[in-house]
């Protein structure tokens, strides 16, 4: 039985339906704003799907009455249920080749995508006025590599360096944000002092700016006293693509 809920009406309406399975996990909500005078109305309808231990393997969306959903976020799970991955915005659907090869005359609107490369031999041509798009892209607008450690805490978010590594810690290059935490392992460019009880001891991370450009990577070196209180922070720098140790630029940051 759907169950639906809302605020009175004021300014801005809020209807809220949810639709449950027979154990009471949401399968589908839809949610409509309407104002007053009813000029202006957005509705979403959100779709769920799961996996056999009821975990969310992907969401789609359906817009001010459209027929189509698109999957705004997709889940992989390892064995023992934790996220190893998380694909953000689907542009493509089916499978995307690794690899596409381009060696003919390409008229009108043509959009290719491959996960690794594209290769354009010497008959490949675009006559004027088609349009023509080449993407590598895993299919989403953004994939999220997440690892653990034996502890089950978080090891990685993508990596600091927003590289591709083959799927150690990520798997693809189009990433916008990468973070790696440091607890027993030292980083021999950062310095951090190991911890064996699960202290964090460092951490790296980096962006991408506006103009899809990498930031500088950056990391904090954290200290504790006999107590395992946190004592003091120190923040650190190297810019993208280093493998120099990093630069303290903003001294301590005593707490």
């Amino acid at each position: 039985m759907p169950i639906r809920g809302g605020i009175p009406p004021t300014a801005l309406s809020d209807l809220k339906t949810l639709v449950p399975d027979f154990t009471g996990i949401p399968q589908v909500t839809y949610v409509k704003k309407v104002t007053v005078s009813g000029s202006n109305t957005v509705s979403v309808q959100s779709n769920f799907t799961y996996d056999q231990m009821d975990r969310v393997t992907s969401i789609s969306q359906q817009y001010n009455g459209s027929t189509t959903a698109s999957v705004v976020a997709a889940y992989s799970y390892n064995e023992i249920g934790q996220v190893v991955q998380k694909n953000l915005g689907q542009v493509a659907t089916g499978t995307v080749p690794p690899t596409v090869s381009l060696n003919s005359t390409y008229s009108g609107t043509n959009t290719f995508m491959a996960t690794n490369s594209i290769a354009m031999s010497p008959t490949f041509s675009v006559p004027s006025g088609s349009t023509f798009h080449a993407f590598i892209s895993t299919g989403y607008l953004q994939t999220v590599d997440l690892r653990y450690n034996i502890r089950g805490q978080l090891l990685t978010i993508n990596n600091s360096t927003l590289s591709n590594d083959g799927g150690v810690t990520n798997s693809d290059n189009t990433d916008l944000f990468g973070m790696q935490f440091l607890y027993n392992l030292q980083d021999a460019k950062l310095l951090n002092t190991p911890s064996y009880d699960g202290k964090l001891t460092g951490v790296k991370w980096m962006s991408t700016n506006v103009n899809g450009n990498t930031t500088y990577e950056r990391a904090y070196n954290y200290y504790y006293d006999g107590l395992n209180r946190d004592t003091a922070a120190i923040y650190a720098e190297r810019p993208p693509g280093s493998t120099s140790g990093f630069t303290v630029t903003h001294g301590w940051d005593d707490l």
